[in-house]
Parts: structure tokens; C-alpha cells; sequence
């Protein structure tokens, strides 16, 4: 199982982190970096859930990039996603989440 960041929920909505958080992609041999204080709206056109999965990949989706200035395509942000979930048991979630952020998510990175 995946590590999950340490975050809560705000009064206005929004997710906040507790921690710094460092993700290493084993399919792409990157990091991506999340700092401590960081705030999100969760994860976009679906329920939210316990999971890093959605962090990483709005880390992705907001810098475009990945932590050492590699530009990121849409596909690795997608990938990226799944296979945090695939490794929370999120069998289902995993393919469905990412076939969605493929199509319509991370509007930044369609650039790369």
C-alpha cells in the first residue's frame, strides 16, 4: 500500500497538507514534490477520497513538470495517478480516474 500524505479538509473546502511529501515514480524513474502548507480543491468531477494519488497528480498538473524541470505530458500525469491507486487496492478507480484525467484533466501539461 501507498504512503498517504498527511492533510485535512478546511472550513472553506479546500485540502491542506500537513507534511512534505516526495513520490517517486518507478515507471518513470522521477520525483515529484508536494510541500507542506500546500492547498487543493481535492480531486476534480469526482469524490474525494483518502489518497496521494490526486495530490501527485495536481503536483503534476500545476508545474507542468516534474521535480527536476522534465517537462510531464498528460499520459505520465495519468500513469502516475493510476499506479498510486493500482498500489491502494483501487483496482477499479485506478483505470476509471485515469482514463479521466486523460481526457479531461490537467489543462497545463496538454502543452508538453
Amino acid at each position: 500500500m501507498s504512503y498517504i500524505l498527511k492533510y485535512s479538509k478546511r472550513p472553506d473546502g479546500l485540502y491542506v497538507t500537513h507534511e512534505a511529501y516526495r513520490y517517486y515514480s518507478e515507471r518513470y524513474q522521477r520525483h515529484v514534490f508536494i510541500k507542506e502548507g500546500q492547498v487543493r480543491d481535492g480531486a476534480s468531477g469526482a469524490m474525494d477520497i483518502r489518497s496521494s494519488s490526486w495530490w501527485v497528480h495536481d503536483q503534476l498538473c500545476a508545474d507542468a513538470c516534474w521535480y527536476d524541470g522534465t517537462p510531464c505530458t498528460r499520459s505520465e500525469a495519468a500513469n502516475v495517478l493510476y499506479d498510486i491507486l493500482w498500489d491502494e487496492g483501487r483496482y477499479l478507480r485506478a483505470h476509471s480516474w485515469r482514463a479521466a484525467t486523460y481526457l479531461f484533466g490537467c489543462k497545463a501539461v496538454r502543452k508538453n
